[in-house]
Order: structure tokens, then sequence, then C-alpha cells
């Protein structure tokens, strides 16, 4: 092997362990769970609307609507800065009714168990552009308009209730629920846990009856 041939060799051995040694680093714990440096990426959360060209997105203050086939942006279908100054920088979550005359929006959340939580929660009448908050007595679990959307159900410290979205009167439906006690309308932590079963009722298809499970945890030891 000639002066030549052991330089370039010399030389290409040197390049490669520079490479080897720019790439070297430790990987810690920190970098796994806290900084996500190894989390893959996705597109974020996202919501077909009913007419099958279109879909929503939470942007800051903002629920925004886009082509589905361009990805451009349509409209504006909620903006806090307008028309909710409460929610301004506080938006989690939002639901569309079946029908898309209401959205059901979230903010202050709490967490309860993995996917439980309790929120603040109000809902948005599209065509009045009507921002109404629900249950004003404090934070509630699961809110579901029915189909008719003129009720919304939810759950509030292990009991069922429902508002009226035309006169905005509170109906309290079960009385005996009681922390560690009764559940009503929610599961319980096993079956959260296991079955990813979270609302547990139901309104019926004539929108004025609610069928649910109750679980009793009375004999349930807390550990």
């Amino acid at each position: 092997m000639n002066a030549f041939k052991i330089t370039k060799a010399l030389c290409i051995f040197g390049l490669f362990n520079t490479i080897i040694c720019a790439q070297k680093h430790d990987i810690s714990l920190v970098d796994i769970f806290e900084k996500g440096a190894f989390r893959t990426k996705g597109i974020g959360d996202f919501d077909f609307r009913n007419d099958n060209k279109s879909f929503t997105r939470l942007v800051g203050n903002q629920i925004i609507r886009y082509d589905l086939s361009t990805g451009k942006e349509l409209d504006i279908i909620f903006d806090a800065q307008q028309e909710g100054k409460d929610l301004v920088d506080k938006l989690e979550e939002y639901e569309f009714s079946s029908n898309e005359k209401y959205l059901i929006l979230k903010i202050n959340m709490e967490r309860i168990y993995r996917y439980s939580n309790v929120t603040e929660t109000y809902v948005y009448e599209l065509p009045s552009k009507r921002l109404t908050r629900i249950f004003p007595k404090g934070k509630i679990m699961y809110p579901q308009i029915n189909l008719q959307e003129n009720k919304i159900g939810f759950i509030f410290e292990n009991n069922i209730y429902y508002q009226d979205l035309n006169n905005w009167k509170i109906k309290q439906v079960t009385k005996d629920g009681a922390k560690g006690k009764i559940i009503n309308g929610a599961s319980d932590w096993v079956y959260e846990e296991e079955f990813t079963l979270l609302r547990s009722f139901e309104w019926s298809p004539s929108g004025d009856q609610l069928t649910y499970l109750k679980f009793d945890e009375s004999n349930v030891k807390e550990f």
C-alpha cells in the first residue's frame, strides 16, 4: 500500500470517527419522559364535520375549519378573543353537538384519573353566537347534548343533572351520589382504567329520558 492510499484510508477513518463521536450522546430519563426527545410527532387533534368535506382544529383561542381536500382554512367557527373573554388562553377542549348547532367548550380542566376530568363548561350556540356557562356552581363531568339539542346532561359530585338549553333551568336527576360510595352516570376507576369506560349515561332517542349506570363503591377501601 503506497503512502497515498495510507493517507486516504487514515482520512476516511478520521472522518468516520469524528461523525460517530459527534453523534454520541448520553440518553437520560429527562430526555425520554420530560423533554420527549424521542416522542413521535403527530398532526394534532382534529374533528371531521358533518358535511364530510371539512374538519376543525383548536388553534390557540380559535376553532378553525379547514377544507379536507386542500387543507386550506375556510373560516373561524369560534374566536374566544371576540366571543368569550372568560375563555381567552384557557380553552382546552371542544365538542360539537350532533347537528352542529352547539359547541361544548371546556376550560380550567382538573384531572381525576388517567382520562377523567372535571371542567368549567360553556355552550356556544352557533346561529345566535350566544355563549352560556353550564352549571355555574362548579366544574362538571361528561357534558352531553341530546339529539334534539334542547338539553345537556352532565355529572356533578357523582350525581346526574341536566340543563334546559332554552330556559337554562337545571334539574337534578339523582340525589344519592357520594364520593367513595355511589357514582351515578360515570364509571369507577377500574372501568375507566381497564375498559376506557368514562361517561356512563345516554340520552334516549326521544331526548326526554336518560339511562345510566350506578356504581356502588361503599365496600371498596381507599389506599
